[in-house]
């Protein structure tokens, strides 16, 4: 109990905080603790995986910048639904936005010629 009055002692006192109180002993497995450097074991991993994080960053708004550059394919893929003969106007309304919700099926929808692009929607539509 006179142990544990002097350790309250030794933190509301005047003494250092580092300081221990009279009467005990340190134990020499934290002297060891005491004496690693600040730089921690782990801390090349958290260096390296800021760095990810960085370059990761970086690559994303070098991505964004490039695509204020890039061409709307929004457009393009409008008038070429509405270029298709025939085809109704609900209907181009329709294969607009399916196609503007898949961006893979609107890139192969841009690669045919008008011709094919009828039999894809078609196709894809076969209800039609």
């Amino acid at each position: 109990m006179v142990r544990v009055r002097q350790m309250e002692q030794s933190y509301n006192g005047p003494q250092e905080y580092g300081q221990m109180p009279d009467g005990c002993q340190e134990n020499p497995a934290f002297k060891h603790f005491r004496q690693l450097p600040k730089q921690h074991q782990g801390s090349a991993v958290f260096e390296d995986a800021l760095m990810t994080l960085a370059s990761s960053i970086r690559r994303l708004a070098d991505a964004m910048e490039q695509s204020k550059y890039s061409i709307d394919a929004t457009e393009l893929l409008l008038q070429a639904v509405m270029e298709i003969y025939g085809l109704e106007e609900g209907k181009q309304m329709y294969a607009f936005e399916y196609l503007n919700a898949d961006p893979v099926k609107a890139r192969a929808f841009l690669t045919y010629d008008a011709r094919m692009r009828k039999i894809y929607l078609f196709r894809q539509f076969w209800w039609w």
